[in-house]
């Protein structure tokens, strides 16, 4: 156990007296299994002491899973916070505007627009110049089609990160390196997430 684990289990000792500190430990190294992420995880608990009781709805994603997990491993006093609109306990990656998080589903739906094609309120794709559209319209738009720079199709384009237009066919997602785990992968793997 390094020094940020036995941080972090210090503080939840009063929060979750029925879990056995070695358990703790491991539910806290299997959701941060890198260190940043462990520190990320100490300053939210520590500086936000209502986050793992329901108090403060603005739960980063690392803190829900351990929310999840240490619920799971039966602490009564942990509150598994829930999405704003929907109220369900899943993944909240968005921020909501009231101060909350939202899951997926409602952040796409907070974000929807009248379509400039169908008129309908749908999750935008494109916005071009203050117009709205949502995906089926835009691919029927003849502005999203362009020639592929790489197979010389007139198809549905978009721009690489080069600035020239690649079909869906040809665009390849650029590698990185994840800072976490060191592979190469596009996009960058999720041991990271918090």
């Amino acid at each position: 156990m390094d020094a940020v684990t036995d941080d972090i289990v210090s503080v939840l000792r009063s929060y979750v007296p029925e879990i056995s500190i070695d358990d703790l430990a491991e539910i806290i190294e299997s959701i941060a299994p890198v260190h940043r992420t462990r520190r990320r995880m100490f300053i939210a608990i520590s500086k936000r002491p209502g986050i793992l009781t329901g108090a403060d709805p603005n739960v980063p994603t690392t803190v829900q899973k351990l929310t999840v997990a240490l619920s799971e491993a039966g602490a009564a006093a942990i509150v598994v916070p829930g999405c704003e609109q929907c109220e369900r306990k899943i993944s909240l990656p968005h921020r909501a505007p009231q101060g909350g998080r939202h899951c997926s589903r409602c952040e796409k739906n907070y974000r929807a627009r009248p379509c400039a094609g169908c008129g309908q309120r749908r999750p935008i794709h494109k916005n071009l110049n203050g117009e709205y559209f949502c995906r089926p319209c835009w691919r029927q738009d003849s502005r999203s089609f362009g020639l592929c720079s790489r197979c010389n199709s007139t198809v549905s384009v978009k721009k690489a990160l080069d600035g020239t237009l690649v079909c869906d066919r040809c665009y390849k997602a650029p590698e990185s390196e994840c800072f976490g785990c060191h592979r190469m992968n596009a996009p960058v793997c999720l041991c990271e997430t918090g």
